[in-house]
């Protein structure tokens, strides 16, 4: 068998290449052949047995043979077709290892062609591509593929091979030389509008044969020299490249990379001084730099103006170049300097140099006290000592934040924190601007919180014929400090106090102490201190009290059961008694830390009654505080322990009275003798129980205690009252008797005597003083007065008649006083104390006495509680918003408040809400409630209240929600695992669905309060996605579109839990509850519990209901069926079951329908005439329906929102600005809506079944009328279900 092959062993034959084919006979090693060619164009009778195809040129030419035997004459068959496929022409591939020819070193060179094939010889040529080849004389030859060069230059290769030789194409050129940009100035950094040289490098070739061409921002600049000269840097980031072109053998190397520019702002050159004052016979050393730093910089020096030529050696020494040494005063400059032409910095900032002269500067504080407090006004002093008639500029120098003036004083009006430091100054002469005092002694000046004096009263308990003395301690006693005086008004509401000075209290005593005589009553007392002029208050002292424990009706508190010691764990009530329809409870205790605190802290309150439950011993003094501002008697109270007490009487017995004290075990009865001592001594030991004195004398006060076996009890005071005094041969009553006698006969004659002058008493300098008496009343007449309010005070002359007055007014505060009888005060910010009095205006120098001094005292602003009951809403069920301020409009003193309600819209720019006044608010409701009918979706509410003209308006309160499970297609939440309750740290996803675009999740919690997704999640799209759940929460969606979703309550557990629905089950489906353990299986039954009773107890681990009822809402709970498996029971959830929407006419009967028609038409005209009654008396309207659409009945078993809140609303006041405020304007300007129901009907367009027609008119509320509210109306589409106030979804 014939065979064609190739005779070279190359993988690709090339077109135009040369090769021979060999016809090879298979299976005879003899050579008696002749040979038969088949080639493309002709039978090729050959006799060789190999065809040379001298150039391939045709793709898939196709060749065979056959050989002929020369001797036996027969022929084999043609071989297979042998098939050449030549390739194009293959082009040469050249790389170099670097393309830079390091000094004494070489560049590898490597050659090859692809696709790879055999064969082939490699060529190498330098400069132009028609040179010889290179030879071992020109290059190393490290391999056939190889070479090693050392002289740059432009090098090419080529490869070949067979006879005659087959080159195949050049390589691309490779250059081993490499343009690089480099900067002349060895310069860090280069500055605007400096002029700099751009170097070209040719990298690789010592010799200088290169033409040059450069690439700027704006052009090609065909430069032949290797410089380029940037004669003002301008452009930030302005990028230069540049390339060399060889001028003898003709190539150029490629771009260089590019060289940026980045020239900075011109420097501002800095100057230093070592010292700023030039010591006699001294110098002082002055430095220039520039920064950041940079070189090449020389540095011109200059002294008086800028425009004066540079120093010279003649004018200071110059230790180097950055630093010169000068011993004459004046203003120094310098500047910086380099380059050709010299390229400036700016100036550097003036230095002052002085000659120091000996005059002294002291700095004085005035006034000068040892502490100085947050809001004092202080005023520091820079004096000269023996600066005689010199005129004088000062300099002060402070480590405080505050920039002081170049005066001798700097007055602090108000001191701050930040007024801390210390200070010091210096004067310098004005007809020599350059000499100066040295530098003063530094004086530290440190502002300390205002603060708070402590009140010490003595005693704490009353005796007959006590005084009371009332300490006031303060920081540093001696600095100047004036005390005043309060006695502690119990307030109509709350738990706090007015203050009411205390006589001769007005202008402050100049001792820390003070004494009541003749107090007989329980008493609170405060004091303040004050220095300075205008007056500087320290805070109020906390309130301190003096006991008393007599009995007097129109305050009291009894006890029961009437005993000093009790058990704990046993139940006693403290009832408050006497002239008043308001009472409260406080307590003082040392457990309370010092601090008289009320009943809702330590039991709990029904009516004027308070409650004690206490598992802990205590040992309290309880009184009560009348709404009229009245104090009872107190007593000591002690909840013991230990299981035995002392029964003895809480108030002080009669003396002549009898008195029965006994001894009480907690659980046993006393069945041997007990003991009784009195001051520690035994006084009775029989088995009695019981100790009676038939008449209690003075002599029976005393401990008393009571013993069995071997307990003891605790001692308790027994006090006797109504002791007569002894007798005394001392003649002291007699003499005060007759002295009182005297002065009260004296006072008589007096009085008589000057009858008949209209009144007039003491004279004074010629002028007269009437007895008439000026009061200073508030208008209105208001309990509480709020920062900022605006108040009105007038000076009532009681019994003035018809005589004409004139007003002079005293204020301890610096503001100018009018002259008139009323006194406005616009926005009150801060305690003042006020006085007036009457001058006749026939008689100038006739005037009354001072009035007493009225203290206005206004209170922080304050931020109403709003309630929202109930906080799930069920169907039918109305809203009801209730707003409470302090103090509540009902109180005896009209407070005057208005209250404003609004719906709380969701602000997705932010974390807060809008506020939309509720309908029939604009102009406040009387009422402190708001109810809202036909509510069925999530919603959320905010009050405020105001009062006065013009309006002072509280705070806003915070945001309350009525939450709504049902679910709608407008806004709707959904959780996923659907469930109730899920594993602590799983995740959970809740999802938001509806008529908007973007939403976002809240949730209101015990733990986090109201919080949304970011805090506790994250939110992806619609989507919040909870990693690790591990809070019980109330969730819902909020839209940008203002509408709120359903609310689904969701709880964490941590072992085993009860899989039940998040949302309403209709009824009539089917549901299913799971079990559901963290890990594992139950090995055996699962237990279920409605409302704590087993429904079921089987091994099905589910329960099913197949057609759900009302009847089956309720707590539902598993648990293992095991016994001793107490502890695997899931919490319990409420499942919830809504009513099935009624559809077609067999929801209600024939008769049904026949009574509720005409009941409903009749009730429709009542209301319609009753809305067009009340809509022409008034716009106020407060109730507002809408059909309501059947859901859930959800129990509030979850949150309380009363609870603590975030931060995002809580302490909507802080000092006396509410931090939190709505968008809309303070001033009242708000978004109305006036509603007018009509029928519209429309033949292109029927509206939807159900559809009402309103007419609503958008607009601003502030300066507009009534009428003008109500033209221009607008239809718009309103779907019933939905109400005015409530959702607006």
């Amino acid at each position: 068998m014939a065979v064609v092959t190739l005779q070279q062993n190359w993988p690709q034959i090339y077109y135009g290449e040369t090769v021979t084919l060999r016809c090879q006979i298979m299976g005879d090693g003899n050579t008696e052949w002749e040979y038969e060619w088949e080639t493309p164009r002709r039978y090729a009778h050959e006799k060789h047995s190999e065809y040379l195809v001298t150039s391939a040129t045709s793709y898939y030419s196709d060749y065979r043979c056959k050989g002929r035997h020369k001797t036996e004459l027969y022929s084999t068959e043609w071989s297979d077709l042998f098939t050449l496929t030549p390739a194009s022409k293959p082009k040469a591939q050249l790389r170099a290892d670097k393309r830079t020819i390091p000094v004494g070193g070489s560049v590898t060179l490597t050659c090859s062609v692809s696709p790879t094939s055999s064969g082939w010889t490699y060529y190498w040529y330098r400069g132009e591509k028609t040179s010889d080849p290179l030879t071992t004389q020109d290059a190393a030859f490290l391999s056939n593929e190889e070479i090693s060069v050392s002289q740059g230059g432009r090098y090419w290769c080529r490869g070949g091979r067979g006879q005659p030789v087959y080159y195949t194409e050049y390589s691309d050129v490779v250059v081993t030389n490499r343009a690089v940009v480099t900067l002349q100035q060895n310069w860090p950094q280069i500055y605007y509008e400096e002029t700099v040289t751009l170097r070209c490098q040719i990298m690789g070739d010592g010799n200088t044969e290169w033409e040059y061409e450069w690439e700027t921002p704006r052009r090609y600049a065909h430069e032949k020299h290797s410089e380029y000269l940037v004669t003002s840097a301008t452009s930030y980031y302005d990028s230069y490249k540049c390339k060399g072109k060889h001028k003898t053998e003709r190539y150029s190397t490629e771009w260089s990379d590019p060289f940026t520019l980045t020239p900075a702002s011109k420097p501002k050159a800095q100057l230093r001084a070592d010292n700023r004052a030039i010591p006699v016979g001294g110098s002082v050393t002055l430095t220039c730099s520039v920064s950041p730093t940079s070189s090449g910089w020389t540095y011109y020096w200059y002294r008086g103006e800028k425009t004066s030529d540079p120093l010279i050696t003649q004018d200071a020494a110059f230790p180097s170049n950055e630093e010169i040494s000068v011993s004459q005063g004046g203003r120094y400059w310098c500047r910086g300097g380099r380059g050709q032409p010299v390229y400036y910095t700016e100036y550097s900032d003036a230095i002052s140099i002085d000659n120091i002269i000996p005059n002294r500067a002291v700095v004085t504080l005035q006034p000068s006290w040892p502490v100085i407090y947050g809001g004092e006004m202080i005023t520091l002093r820079c004096e000269i000592k023996d600066g005689g008639d010199t005129q004088w500029e000062y300099e002060w120098n402070t480590t405080s934040s505050n920039k002081l003036p170049e005066q001798s004083e700097y007055s602090i009006s108000y001191a701050f924190p930040s007024h801390s430091g210390t200070y010091r100054c210096r004067g310098r002469t004005n007809n020599t601007k350059h000499s100066s005092t040295d530098w003063s002694e530094p004086i530290t000046l440190t502002v300390s919180d205002k603060p708070q004096p402590v009140l010490t009263v003595s005693p704490s308990w009353l005796s007959p014929g006590d005084s009371v003395t009332l300490n006031c301690e303060v920081e540093h006693p001696s600095a100047g400090w004036r005390f005043y005086w309060y006695k502690a008004v119990p307030k109509q509401s709350g738990f706090s106090y007015s203050y009411v000075l205390l006589p001769d209290s007005l202008n402050g005593t100049e001792q820390d102490s003070y004494v009541i005589l003749g107090q007989t009553r329980t008493a609170g007392y405060m004091c303040t201190a004050g220095r300075g002029e205008p007056v500087y208050n320290t805070h109020l002292s906390g309130p301190d009290f003096v006991w008393s424990a007599d009995f007097h009706s129109s305050a009291s508190v009894t006890v029961s059961p009437n005993s000093v010691q009790h058990f704990t764990y046993k139940s006693v009530s403290l009832n408050c008694e006497g002239n008043s329809s308001e009472w409260r409870m406080r307590t003082f205790s040392k457990d309370s830390q010092q601090k008289s605190l009320p009943c809702s802290y330590w039991g709990t309150v029904t009516g004027s009654t308070c409650n004690l439950y206490s598992s802990g011993q205590r040992a309290a003094v309880y009184w009560c505080e009348s709404g009229s501002g009245e104090f009872s008697s107190a007593v000591n109270v002690t909840l013991q322990n230990e299981d035995i007490i002392l029964v003895s009487p809480v108030h002080p017995v009669p003396e002549g009275g009898s008195v029965s004290l006994s001894c009480k075990l907690r659980r046993d009865t006393l069945v041997s003798n007990v003991f009784f001592y009195r001051n520690d001594e035994l006084i009775q030991n029989d088995t009695r129980g019981e100790l009676n004195i038939s008449a209690v004398s003075k002599s029976d006060e005393g401990f008393y205690s009571c013993r069995h076996s071997q307990q003891v009890s605790a001692q308790s005071w027994m006090s006797v009252t109504g002791s007569r005094p002894e007798r005394s041969s001392s003649p002291v009553h007699l003499i005060v008797g007759l002295v009182c006698g005297l002065l009260l006969f004296l006072l008589l004659l007096l009085l008589y005597r000057y009858r008949p002058s209209k009144a007039l008493s003491i004279l004074y300098s010629g002028h007269v003083q009437v007895t008439k008496r000026a009061v200073v009343t508030l208008q209105p007449n208001r309990s509480e007065t709020y920062y900022e309010e605006t108040v009105t005070l007038t000076c009532e002359i009681e019994d003035g008649g018809d005589t004409e007055w004139e007003y002079e007014w005293f204020t301890s505060s610096s503001s100018t006083t009018p002259k008139t009888r009323q006194y406005t005060i616009e926005h009150a910010s801060s305690s003042v104390q006020y006085k007036c009095k009457g001058k006749m205006k026939n008689a100038q120098q006739s005037s009354t006495g001072w009035s007493d001094a009225f203290m206005l005292m206004p209170s922080q602003k304050p931020q109403p509680v709003l309630t929202v009951s109930p906080s799930w809403l069920s169907p039918g069920d109305s809203v009801t918003l209730n707003c409470e301020v302090e103090p509540p409009s009902a109180s005896p003193s009209p407070s005057g408040w208005r209250f404003y309600w609004y719906k709380a819209v969701p602000e997705m720019s932010d974390s807060y809400y809008n506020y939309v006044l509720l309908p029939g608010s604009l102009s406040g409701t009387e009422q402190d409630s708001y109810v809202i009918l036909g509510q069925t979706h999530t919603a959320g509410y905010v009050c405020r209240a105001g009062r006065g003209e013009p309006v002072y308006y509280t705070c806003y309160s915070q945001p309350k929600f009525v939450w709504s499970a049902g679910f709608h297609s407008a806004a709707s939440l959904t959780v996923s695992p659907d469930r109730v309750q899920h594993f602590m740290r799983d995740s959970v996803s809740l999802s938001c669905e509806g008529n908007s675009t973007r939403w976002r999740v809240r949730r209101f919690s015990k733990a986090d309060t109201l919080t949304e997704c970011s805090y506790w999640g994250t939110m992806a799209g619609s989507i919040c996605n909870i990693d690790s759940y591990g809070n019980n929460a109330v969730y819902w969606c909020e839209s940008e579109t203002g509408q709120f979703s359903n609310a689904v309550n969701i709880t964490g557990h941590s072992d085993v839990i009860l899989v039940s629905p998040v949302h309403p089950v209709a009824e009539g489906d089917s549901v299913t509850l799971g079990c559901m353990l963290r890990t594992g299986n139950f090995p055996s039954g699962v237990n279920f519990y409605k409302n704590g009773k087993l429904i079921q107890n089987d091994t099905r681990k589910e329960l099913t209901i197949a057609a759900v009822s009302k009847s089956d809402k309720g707590f539902y709970k598993c648990k293992d069926s095991r016994q001793g498996w107490e502890g695997r029971m899931s919490p319990e959830s409420w499942m919830s079951i809504v009513m099935m929407a009624a559809s077609g006419p067999e929801s209600f009967p024939f008769p049904v329908l026949l009574v509720v028609g005409p009941v409903c038409g009749v009730l429709l005209i009542i209301l319609l005439l009753l809305f067009v009654c009340c809509n022409r008396k008034s716009k106020d309207l407060r109730f507002i329906r809408s059909q309501s659409t059947n859901q859930s009945s959800v129990i509030d078993h979850v949150i309380n929102q009363d609870d603590t809140w975030h931060r995002e609303y809580a302490s909507s006041h802080q000092g006396d600005v509410c931090l939190e405020e709505p968008k809309n304007d303070e001033s009242g300007v708000v978004t109305y809506s006036l509603i007018e129901f009509k029928n519209k009907k429309d033949v292109n367009n029927e509206p939807e079944d159900g559809s009402v027609y309103s007419n609503v008119k958008i607009g601003s509320a502030a300066g507009m009328s009534s009428s003008a509210a109500v033209d221009e109306m607008v239809y718009s589409e309103v779907k019933p279900g939905t109400a005015l106030g409530g959702d607006a979804a």
